[in-house]
This record gives C-alpha cells, sequence and structure tokens, in this order.
C-alpha cells in the first residue's frame, strides 16, 4: 500500500521507500500502475499546529494588565 507525503512525495508503506513524482523513477511508475488497478492511497498525514502555551512571564503580564483595569474600573465607580 502507498501513502501521500507533503513535498510531492509518496511512501510505499511495505518497506518506507520514500518515492519522487518522477515518470523515470521505476518506483512511481509501478505506483501509477497500482493506482490505475483500483486499489486505494492513503492520504498525507494533516498538518498538526501546537499549541502555543505562553511563558511566565506573558501570563505575569496579562493578569497585571487585567488588574490595572480592575483598578481603574473601581477609581472610575469612585469618582462618581
Amino acid at each position: 500500500m502507498y501513502k501521500l507525503a507533503r513535498g510531492n512525495l509518496i511512501i510505499r508503506e511495505s518497506d518506507g521507500a520514500i518515492i519522487p513524482k518522477d515518470l523515470g523513477n521505476v518506483d512511481y511508475v509501478q505506483f501509477l500502475t497500482y493506482v490505475e488497478a483500483g486499489f486505494p492511497v492513503k492520504p498525507a498525514d494533516p498538518i498538526v499546529i501546537p499549541e502555543v502555551i505562553p511563558s511566565a512571564g506573558e501570563v505575569a503580564l496579562q493578569e497585571i494588565a487585567a488588574l490595572k483595569l480592575r483598578i481603574k474600573s473601581v477609581e472610575d465607580k469612585q469618582k462618581i
């Protein structure tokens, strides 16, 4: 069985061979024959974007900004 990969490549799962899309490559021609015969090809793995975790400094700055807003809100209420 074959699997598509990023970078215009194909992976032959039986041995992990990476096959470029090149008609001069015997493995690629075999892949095309496999597809023409109606056999399935697995799609490429989805791109996984890791979650960005803020640093402790960034979290502290966010908390300080939130506290400043709360203080300003309290000060504004006291002026009324």
